[in-house]
């Protein structure tokens, strides 16, 4: 029979790999996790709204970021008032640096200067 120390220590295995098992099935945005927050999410001082939302997300139901060429088609297609909107968004954004994508960071980057 086991001694209480065998015992313990194979608890102790099974659930450390048990956390590494259940931390490789979380959604990344590869497989279609959420990588913006929703509108009307608060982050950090800014509050997310709907115009800022769209600027960056191609897909509503999972919140995925557009691509390059289709964010700065849209940057292109917008006034010099909601591109200053943006702008500052990003600014906020990017102090709250662990809630959005590298994704999210390469277009702010794109657009910081005017």
């Amino acid at each position: 029979m086991l001694d209480l120390k065998t015992t313990a220590a194979a608890v102790l295995a099974l659930s450390m790999s048990a956390g590494v098992a259940f931390a490789q099935t979380a959604a990344s945005q590869d497989e279609g996790g959420r990588t913006f927050p929703r509108p009307g999410t608060t982050v950090g001082e800014m509050q997310m709204d709907q115009s800022t939302y769209d600027a960056f997300v191609s897909d509503e139901a999972t919140g995925s970021v557009r691509e390059d060429a289709d964010f700065a088609e849209r940057w292109r297609a917008m006034s010099p008032e909601e591109q200053d909107k943006i702008r500052t968004n990003c600014g906020q954004m990017e102090q709250e640096k662990a809630l959005f994508s590298d994704k999210v960071h390469s277009l702010c980057k794109s657009i910081s200067a005017p």
